[in-house]
């Protein structure tokens, strides 16, 4: 970055309601036009006050009302207990074997993480079945998202989820992504969803060399589109020739 470029940068800055601008930019669905409007032409200057604008969409008005609560870090604890508490709910009311599993900085054994990236395996995909009971148990409390293999929405600790944080005048909305993936691409999305995009990119191209094409699916020969079996994370790092990395050593 050149000193002249930055000089623009500080002069964009300058130019009234440009920083509330950027700032309604952040707000998921919020459009450009959006955001200009609410900034420039009515001079708003916070989230809260983008409900005043008319014609906003369901998903709209969601992101607005929760955004402040998706700004603030998910402590690990948490994390911990909503995870229990997801897989009780699943146990009870979902039928069919299935196993979760939190990845992203989480499973890299961060303190603190901006959301909750969850996988769940099974013979059938139930993910509609997951989102129908997390959302009755009062465990989902708006679902924002919703596909075929990807659920995303918004959660909430409850009290009964644990002793911790019951001091709390207010228990923040938090993002959390719901991914149904198959057995067979069980463990290459594991790894590639504990991440950190640095070691992906990392992973990936030492496969590449190797003449093999990696994604969260799994692994193939080039040119083949017969998956390779993986039985676990160490299978893979071996079938690369790489020496097993834990998660917590992930993060660079």
């Amino acid at each position: 970055v050149t000193t002249r470029e930055l000089k623009e940068c500080t002069e964009l800055h300058k130019i009234p309601g440009m920083h509330h601008f950027i700032e309604f930019g952040r707000v998921p669905y919020i459009t450009e036009e959006i955001a200009r409007t609410a900034a420039f032409e009515k001079k708003m200057k916070s989230v809260p006050e983008l409900l005043k604008l008319p014609n906003l969409t369901g998903r709209q008005r969601q992101s607005i009302l929760h955004f402040q609560d998706t700004q603030v870090p998910i402590p690990r604890n948490e994390i911990t207990l909503l995870h229990a508490a997801l897989g009780k709910i699943l146990k009870k009311k979902v039928k069919g074997e299935s196993k979760t599993i939190v990845c992203g900085s989480y499973r890299r054994g961060l303190p603190i993480s901006k959301d909750m990236d969850v996988l769940i395996s099974g013979d059938t995909n139930r993910l509609a079945e997951c989102t129908k009971a997390l959302l009755d148990s009062g465990f989902l409390i708006e679902k924002i998202r919703h596909g075929n293999v990807l659920m995303s929405g918004l959660c909430r600790f409850q009290p009964s989820y644990g002793k911790e944080f019951q001091d709390r005048p207010h228990h923040p909305a938090r993002r959390i992504d719901i991914r149904w993936i198959s057995p067979e691409s069980f463990w290459p999305a594991v790894v590639y969803f504990t991440g950190s995009s640095n070691f992906n990119i990392d992973m990936r191209r030492r496969a590449a060399d190797m003449g093999y094409r990696l994604n969260e699916y799994g692994i193939t020969r080039k040119g083949r589109k017969r998956r390779i079996p993986i039985e676990s994370e160490e299978a893979l790092f071996k079938l690369l020739g790489m020496p097993y990395r834990e998660p917590r050593n992930r993060s660079r």
